[in-house]
């Protein structure tokens, strides 16, 4: 950039050290400070204004009449004037023109001034004064300042950002390069050394991809014609053969009067972007694909201002499927959609998209709208607001689907529950909801009916509350169990207090664990039924086992007494005398009849000794259920068959149950022996749910229904059956594993 001008004077101030020049004319001087940014003054030897021109008394610290007779030490005052004075002494002295750069400082802060001095020769009496040319630089000055620390930070992060800094020479062929400086990075990046790429001015042009070349040449000549920025995004071949994208931008430098110096730039490998970028149209195009596929409606939504409408930026093709309209028919007239919205839902829906429209928040209804066919569809529409750079929701984007099914299957399910809700309202069962803790969320009305207690002094309260403690901590185990996901049994009896204070016994069916969508335990239901009728009849029914057993083991025991006073007695006395008889006679036939007499009176002694003992064992009574088992098959198999019995009851039943599983066990040993061909026979007794359970197994030739060859084992297992059925038990059989019979049966044990 050239700083010369055209008038001898203000070359001469322009430029320091030049001879003096004279002043031009005035009119010469009125032209040349038309510029708004100078003024010229003229001192005397002791540095007092003489005179002003300028074009603009911004510049001016006071206005001109206050200025003219004052020394710049009153008007600048003394430290900023004495530089000024200074270089006005100097120039008259040297006679030859210099310049200062000087700050002042006005009443809006600081100013710097450039300032060219020239003397200017005196003419007769007039002697010779000094012409300032000052020009304000405040802006390049602090540009400057700036420029300084920048160039500083510069220096260091020119060397460090992953980017190429280039400095260009501007004016040049639109297919040329004219670098004059570029940053190190462009070896990592492209693999060629600065001085390669500065070697001339196609060394780098010629490495942009060919079908690049046209659009840079022409990004080149634009902003070379117009002086804005330059921009390109284009491909340039490295050393190893790959092309790398850069993404260039260069601003202008200029000089003070705006004339051009140089391209500043950076270049930036945006390889991986352009690969991204890619991959996003690819995912958009999918994006748009998938959006299209989905079996809803994908739509944008912008707000019009008018309350009675609604438009469509967008809507996808899957709104002529679900609801029989064009997608194109639906954008083209905001007040279709309005129109075709069920009348009932139409206010709602209006209000529902003007009121988000204020807000900016998210929409969310569900509504009806009316197809061509005159049909009604059900839509579940959910939308976000997209949102501008200053936060401002300028539109809504969601999607609509189609939940005329699940209205129906819910309305279905609704239905089904107040079906369900009436049938709990009116069942006689009582049927809790707890929660995990134990407290009660929901009692049917049947608790008032059945406890006395109103439902609001149930619900919110432990289930237990109303148990005995017994009964109560086995119902937390059990609740325990079921939370734990293990199955509880049915048909355990508990008792709780009605609220006038008598018990009410009742049966529980089991708790039922109730799981959420996660498979964790929300509820357990559980279902009681008032059993104090039930638990009375049975009561009065063991009442009678006990008697009708008593009776009949009475009865049992006096012939069993009876047969070994009288028979028993009589026989082994007829023993005792044939055996007497036969030792006295010596006829050898006779000896024989008589022995062989003895041994049958022997044989029908044993015989009744076992029926007695059938009738009446006293191990039963004296040593328990299982030595009594045992004894009985001792007598009865022998070593015929192979026998086992296992144990684990803890306390001795009371006598009439354990005489009722006596019988029927015996009964069973019996079929074993008579029907089964069995070489073994396993016998268990255990406790189980409160009473006692039996299993009588043999390996025999298995069961099947009896039949008519079969009445006498028939006739067995229906006496095994209402003797069990009749204490209140549970009787079954059926094929053991891997072959035989088992018969299996549980019976109370309740005193």
């Amino acid at each position: 950039m050239s700083f010369g001008y055209a008038e001898p004077t203000l070359a001469a101030v322009a430029d320091p050290g030049a001879p003096s020049p004279r002043v031009p004319p005035q009119p010469i001087l009125d032209a040349l400070l038309g510029s708004r940014d100078e003024v010229v003054f003229e001192f005397d030897r002791d540095g007092r204004y003489l005179d002003v021109w300028t074009a603009n008394d911004d510049l001016l610290l006071e206005p001109r009449e206050r200025l003219l007779g004052r020394s710049v030490d009153e008007v600048l005052g003394p430290g900023a004037g004495t530089p000024l004075r200074t270089a006005i002494h100097r120039v008259l002295e040297t006679g030859r023109s210099d310049a200062i750069e000087h700050a002042v400082d006005f009443h809006s802060g600081r100013r710097w001034f450039l300032s060219r001095l020239s003397r200017v020769p005196g003419d007769g009496d007039r002697p010779d004064t000094v012409a300032l040319l000052s020009r304000e630089v405040t802006e390049r000055v602090q540009a400057e300042q700036a420029l300084r620390e920048a160039e500083r930070l510069h220096r260091n992060l020119v060397e460090q950002i992953p980017a190429i800094t280039y400095i260009e020479l501007p004016g040049g062929e639109p297919r040329s390069t004219h670098f004059v400086y570029l940053s190190p990075q462009v070896e990592a990046i492209l693999g060629y050394r600065v001085e390669e790429l500065m070697g001339g001015p196609d060394a780098y042009f010629s490495l942009i991809h060919p079908e690049d070349v046209d659009r840079v040449a022409a990004e080149n000549a634009r902003s070379d014609a117009e002086g804005d920025r330059f921009s390109a995004q284009y491909r340039v071949r490295a050393r190893d053969g790959r092309m790398v994208w850069l993404q260039s931008r260069a601003v202008l430098v200029r000089d003070q009067e705006g004339r051009p110096m140089f391209w500043h730039g950076v270049a930036m490998d945006v390889t991986e972007q352009k690969r991204a970028e890619e991959e996003l149209v690819q995912a958009r195009e999918r994006y748009r694909s998938l959006v299209e596929q989905i079996p809803a409606i994908t739509f944008i939504v912008e707000p019009t201002g008018n309350p009675d409408d609604v438009r469509f930026s967008y809507l996808s093709p899957q709104l002529e499927d679900l609801v029989g309209y064009r997608a194109e028919e639906v954008i083209a007239d905001p007040r279709l959609f309005v129109a075709r919205l069920h009348p009932e839902d139409r206010a709602q829906i209006l209000e529902r998209i003007n009121a988000v429209g204020r807000t900016g928040e998210p929409f969310e209804a569900e509504f009806r709208v009316l197809t061509p066919s005159g049909g009604v569809v059900w839509l579940q529409s959910r939308a976000s607001p997209i949102r501008d750079a200053d936060g401002v929701a300028r539109s809504w984007q969601g999607v609509a689907l189609d939940v005329t099914e699940q209205r129906r299957v819910a309305e279905a399910v609704r239905e089904a529950e107040e079906r369900y809700r009436a049938v709990l309202e009116n069942a006689w069962d009582l049927i809790v909801l707890v929660e995990p803790g134990g407290t009660v969320v929901y009692a049917s009305p049947s608790h008032t009916a059945v406890l006395g207690y109103g439902i609001d002094e149930i619900v919110g309260r432990d289930v237990f509350a109303r148990v005995d403690e017994e009964h109560a901590a086995r119902g937390r185990a059990a609740l325990a169990e079921a939370l734990a996901g293990r199955s509880t049994l049915p048909g355990v009896r508990y008792v709780e207090r009605h609220k006038d204070g008598h018990a009410v016994y009742l049966e529980g069916s089991g708790w039922q664990p109730i799981v959420d969508g996660e498979g964790r335990v929300k509820y357990v239901l559980g279902i009681a039924r008032d059993v104090s009728e039930q638990v009375r009849a049975e009561r009065a029914r063991s009442e009678l086992l006990a008697r009708i057993v008593a009776a009949q083991e009475e009865e049992r025991a006096k012939i069993a007494e009876d047969l070994h006073d009288d028979p028993i007695q009589a026989i082994t006395a007829l023993g005792l005398h044939i055996a007497a008889l036969e030792s006295s006679v010596q006829d050898p036939g006779t000896k024989d009849r008589l022995r062989e007499l003895g041994r049958s009176v022997e044989q029908t002694v044993g015989g009744l000794r076992n029926l007695m003992f059938r009738l009446w064992p006293p191990s039963l009574e004296d040593a328990g259920l299982a030595a009594a088992v045992e004894e009985y098959l001792w007598r009865e198999l022998g070593d015929e068959v192979a026998y086992r019995v296992d144990s684990s009851i803890g306390e001795e039943p009371p006598l009439p149950p354990r005489i009722v599983a006596y019988r029927v066990v015996q009964e069973a040993l019996r079929n074993v022996r008579k029907h089964a061909r069995a070489s073994s026979v396993h016998v268990r007794l255990r406790d189980a749910d409160g009473g006692l359970a039996v299993d009588v197994e043999d390996d025999g030739v298995g069961f099947r229904e009896p039949d008519a060859d079969e009445q006498a084992r028939h006739m067995g297992l229906r006496s095994m059956r209402q003797r069990v059925e009749l204490a209140g038990g549970r009787f079954a059989i059926g094929p053991a594993s891997p072959h035989g019979t088992i018969v299996s049966f549980w019976l109370p044990v309740a005193a």
